[in-house]
């Protein structure tokens, strides 16, 4: 630990960083449960089954990606959903993104970075 302080402090040092300038990034990997709260019986049963039932499951799953800066500035959410279209809720444009694997990769660093920075 030691030694990635002091790297840390000449990097900061020899490249004239402002702390805004340093991020700390992490992907946390998210699911959602969504039951099913209504169900249709005939009028005067008793007792109605309810099972526990999830459509499009990878939609239901996703990767969020949440940084700030040496500032506690926050920057802008990102969450990536494994799929290949865009779910049909209405998400804002920015901060959703869809990918196979479910995970940040080069392209998706790009985009965001750029939401981030460059409006």
């Amino acid at each position: 630990m030691g030694k990635f302080v002091v790297f840390v402090k000449e990097e900061h040092n020899e490249n004239n960083l402002q702390p805004g300038d340093m991020i700390n990034m992490d992907e946390i990997p998210m699911s959602f449960d969504i039951p099913i709260t209504r169900t249709v019986a005939e009028p005067g049963i008793n007792a109605v089954a309810v099972t526990k039932m999830w459509l499009w499951t990878n939609q239901f799953h996703c990767t969020v990606v949440l940084a700030c800066t040496a500032t506690s500035k926050k920057l802008k959410t990102l969450v990536i959903f494994k799929c290949i279209n865009m779910p049909h809720e209405k998400f804002p444009k920015s901060v959703v993104i869809c990918n196979k694997k479910r995970q940040m990769n080069e392209d998706i660093m790009t985009h965001w970075i750029n939401r981030c920075f460059c409006g």
